[in-house]
C-alpha cells in the first residue's frame, strides 16, 4: 500500500506521540489528559494545520504549518514549519519531502509569501541541511532563539 500524506486528525495523537520520539527521545511525556488537551487545541486552531504521512498504518513522517498575520509585505500572512519528523526506519524513501510539500502547499493556499523553519538539527547531520534545500529551502537570515528562564 503506497504512503498517504493527509491532514492530521484526532484519531493520529497516540502514533504522533511516537513518531515525535524519532527526533527527541527525552522528550517529557506528556499526561493523557494534557495530551489530549493539547491535540484538542492544535485541531481546532485556524491559523495550525498539521500533516502525516502514513505508510502501512503506521506514522513515518510529520510537519505541522502555523500561519501568523502580518502587517508588512502586503499584508501577507508569515508561514512557520515545525515539528518535521520522519521515523527511524522510514528515512530516505520521500516520506518526509511529502509531508514538508503538503505543509508549502497550505502556506501557499493560504496566501504566505515566505515560510519560515528553523531546526537546530544541521550541525548534528548534514544530511539534514541538503534535504532542507531539496525541499526549496534557503539559508536566509539569522535565526535566534532564547529559552524561557528556570523558575
Amino acid at each position: 500500500m503506497p504512503a498517504i500524506t493527509r491532514r492530521a486528525a484526532y484519531r493520529d495523537l497516540e502514533g504522533l506521540l511516537v513518531l515525535y520520539r524519532h527526533l527527541t527521545p527525552d522528550m517529557p511525556r506528556l499526561g493523557d489528559d494534557l495530551a489530549e488537551t493539547r491535540w484538542r487545541e492544535i485541531l481546532a486552531a485556524d491559523h495550525v494545520a498539521v500533516f502525516v504521512t502514513e505508510a502501512d498504518r503506521v506514522l513515518v513522517a510529520t510537519t505541522a504549518l502555523i500561519t501568523a498575520p502580518n502587517l508588512m509585505r502586503g499584508g501577507t500572512p508569515h508561514g512557520f514549519l515545525e515539528n518535521v519528523v520522519t521515523h527511524a526506519d522510514h528515512r530516505r524513501r520521500g516520506h518526509g519531502r511529502e509531508a514538508v510539500e503538503a505543509g508549502l502547499s497550505e502556506a501557499w493556499a493560504r496566501g504566505c509569501e515566505r515560510v519560515l523553519l528553523v531546526t537546530g538539527r544541521m550541525h548534528l547531520n548534514p544530511h539534514v541541511a541538503d534535504f532542507y534545500e531539496s525541499c526549496g529551502f534557503r539559508s536566509g537570515r539569522a535565526g535566534l532563539m532564547v529559552q524561557r528562564p528556570s523558575v
